[in-house]
Order: structure tokens, then C-alpha cells, then sequence
């Protein structure tokens, strides 16, 4: 079963069991596996490099997706032009846009959607793995990448880059060899080739948003203890 980057991340972002989150604000980590999904299939294309660095459409159409298609709509109802980090706030601080892609998750029989109560009272939605098999396979594949010095694809190594930045592999892999693989891990998140830039400020762009999120939080608590 194929899976691009976003449902990839978000597999890697749940708790198999619960169907809870395990890492922090997975809206923004996908929406810079969106950046970094549309990137490779080539659909968006940058411009520029460091902080010039910007994104246009290209002639190449995206894969049809769920996900990535309401992302894209998005960005370009408030325009591309503006840095990869704009980009993914405006994703990712908007929860709404995770439901297609859990929804698509859910039609592809690996998760399942499960209604529950806090205190009896109050509702939330979990979504629990019902085929694991995905997802084995996946953790699989990254193992091959990460400790066995084999070639990863690029796609591979903006995933490890990806999961790594918000802290998802040390959540779904083995601490002991990710401590002993560190550097090797550290070389397929560099990456090369002609996309590695602008994937490169994806990722960039989650760790910005993300951070930004944290403090912004951070902030509000903060005040809220402060006034209460």
C-alpha cells in the first residue's frame, strides 16, 4: 500500500493502541510533509535560495489527494509567494485541515474512528490502528535506512528528517540505536540532490512553526495564570 509523506507522518504521530497524538502539534508536521510531498512529485518548484527561497506551481499537476489538494488551495487562495514558514503556520494552525487526511487514513482500512467521553461528559474522537500492518511495514523500511547504511530514497530521508525534527523517532524506534546511529541519521537529514534545499526548508519551516506554537502557548498560559 502507497502512502505519501503526509499520511506517513501522521501514522508515525499516533499511538497504535489509544489512537492519541504522541508528538507535538502534528498539524504542522504535516503540513510540511505537504510542502515536501508537493515538492517531489514536482508539482511546486523553488525559487530562490536561503531565505529568497519561494515556491511556484509548476506545468507537472499534483497527485489527486484529499490532503495535499486542500493545502495547496489554501496557499494559493493567500498566494505562494511568501517564505516556506508562512506557508506551514497557516496550515497548520488550522486543525480543520487533518480531519481529510485522518478520513482518508480511515478509508484505507488502517485506522478506525472511535468516539469517546472525557468525564463522561465531554466527546473527542481517537483513531486507533486497525490494520498495523502499514505502518510495521513503514518503521521497517526507515530501520533499513537508519541502521543498516543502505541508500534511502529521498522520500525516505525527508520522512527521517521530518519525524526527527519533532522528535517522532525516538518515539517509534529504539532509543539504544538511534543513539548509535545518530551521525548516520544526521547525514540522511542533510540530504543531496536537486530537491534536498527546498525539502530542507520544509523542514526548516516545521521546526519554525512549531516553536512558534510552543511560545505562543506558552504565552497564553502565562498570562492566564497570571489573570486568573
Amino acid at each position: 500500500m502507497t502512502l505519501n509523506l503526509p499520511e506517513e507522518v501522521l501514522l508515525l504521530a499516533l499511538d497504535d493502541v489509544s489512537g492519541r497524538q504522541v508528538g507535538a502539534y502534528p498539524s504542522y508536521l504535516a503540513a510540511g510533509a505537504a510542502l515536501a510531498e508537493l515538492v517531489l512529485q514536482e508539482a511546486l518548484e523553488p525559487r530562490g535560495e536561503g531565505k529568497k527561497l519561494r515556491f511556484v506551481k509548476s506545468a507537472t499537476p499534483p497527485m489527486s489527494h484529499p490532503y495535499t489538494d486542500a493545502v495547496l488551495a489554501a496557499w494559493e487562495e493567500k498566494g505562494l509567494d511568501r517564505k516556506p514558514q508562512r506557508l506551514v503556520t497557516q496550515v497548520g494552525g488550522r486543525r480543520k485541515f487533518l480531519e481529510p487526511l485522518r478520513q482518508v487514513l480511515v478509508d484505507k482500512g488502517i485506522l478506525r474512528r472511535e468516539q469517546k467521553k472525557a468525564l463522561w461528559i465531554f466527546p473527542y474522537t481517537v483513531y486507533p490502528e486497525a490494520n498495523p500492518e502499514p505502518e510495521a511495514a513503514l518503521k521497517r523500511r526507515l530501520e533499513m535506512a537508519m541502521f543498516n547504511f543502505g541508500t534511502p530514497t529521498a522520500r525516505d530521508a525527508v520522512l527521517i528528517a521530518l519525524a526527527n525534527s519533532a522528535g517522532l523517532l525516538r518515539r517509534n524506534f529504539d532509543k539504544a540505536k538511534l543513539k548509535e546511529h545518530k551521525d548516520r541519521i544526521k547525514e540522511i537529514s542533510e540530504g543531496s540532490g536537486p530537491a534536498a534545499e527546498a525539502t530542507a526548508q520544509a523542514i526548516e519551516a516545521v521546526k519554525a512553526a512549531i516553536l512558534a506554537a510552543t511560545i505562543a502557548g506558552s504565552t497564553a498560559a502565562t498570562s492566564a495564570s497570571v489573570t486568573g
